[in-house]
């Protein structure tokens, strides 16, 4: 799913299908027109919890980018969806190992923690 003209662009060009929404995709992934194996929610926050929640039920893994949701009480919700299901959900810290922010932390004083 893109919502980016390059994504549709790129999709066209591999003759992958596209969607601009997730109950878009959602709805060809019931139809069984389409399967997904994993998805990645880069999304605003507040969408993380509701996207992941149909994301989980339609058996899709996903690496859902940080913070996993706007309070304690949904992404408890998440969590418990997908361990009933048996889906894996990651969050993503991908900056957290970026050699920048490594030699950033080494350089602050002791008493900071990361």
């Amino acid at each position: 799913m893109d919502v980016a003209p390059a994504g549709a662009e790129l999709a066209k060009k591999h003759r992958c299908p596209i969607y601009t929404t997730v109950p878009g995709m959602m709805t060809a992934i019931h139809s069984g027109q389409l399967k997904v194996d994993g998805a990645i929610l880069a999304t605003p926050t507040s969408t993380h919890v509701p996207l992941g929640l149909l994301l989980v039920d339609a058996g899709v893994h996903v690496i859902i980018e940080k913070p996993l949701s706007v309070d304690i009480t949904s992404g408890k919700e998440l969590v418990a969806a997908a361990a009933a299901s048996g889906v894996q959900i990651l969050v993503g810290h991908h900056r957290r190992f970026n050699p920048y922010l490594r030699e950033a932390r080494q350089s602050l004083p002791k008493f900071v923690t990361s």
